[in-house]
């Protein structure tokens, strides 16, 4: 029979290279936890400041020099053409709200007596719902096109705020640009 007819050292060397085998497993799965949290750390501590700049809340604006706001009569804001929450309206009622005339309306429909245009760019991430992470608002010069000051306003999902705070944020730090001009 040729199954009865193998020597005995064959299974012998078999049955060593099992417990070699079984051995070099257990010690591996000893120090598999170890090699994950090595892992996790490296993989954390590169990417901290990636994760870092994600969770900073940042608000800043430039103004051009020699401008002064209260010159200025009308603002018109025009509608991001791809904003469906009508941003620009609420911009214009937070302009008109400091005590400026403030009309809100499509792209490229800017009134005679308009001497700013306001324009933004907002961006919108999803986190369980729907927040804005980035606003800019842009002021130009209606005649010439020329941006007088620039806002913008960051703030990640752990803390978002709402839009009109965001638009309140952006805006102080333009007008507050404005008088540190002064």
């Amino acid at each position: 029979m040729k199954g009865q007819d193998r020597p005995a050292a064959e299974f012998v060397v078999l049955v060593v290279n099992y417990s070699v085998l079984a051995q070099f497993w257990r010690q591996f799965m000893n120090i598999l936890p170890k090699i994950f949290i090595t892992t996790v750390c490296a993989t954390l501590a590169a990417c901290s400041p990636l994760m870092r700049s994600q969770a900073e809340n940042r608000a800043t604006a430039i103004f051009e020099a020699g401008i002064d706001l209260n010159s200025s009569e009308v603002f018109y804001v025009e509608r991001f053409s791809s904003d469906k929450r009508n941003l620009n309206k609420i911009i214009a009622d937070n302009i008109s709200g400091r005590g400026y005339k403030a009309t809100a309306g499509e792209p490229g429909q800017v009134p005679d007596n308009a001497t700013l245009v306001v324009s933004y760019v907002d961006d919108w991430k999803w986190d369980m719902t729907s927040y804005m992470i980035e606003l800019t608002i842009i002021f130009e010069e209606s005649k010439t096109g020329t941006a007088i000051a620039r806002g913008n306003s960051q703030h990640p999902s752990r803390y978002r705020k709402s839009p009109e705070e965001m638009i309140d944020e952006v805006l102080t730090s333009i007008i507050e640009a404005d008088l540190a001009e002064d």
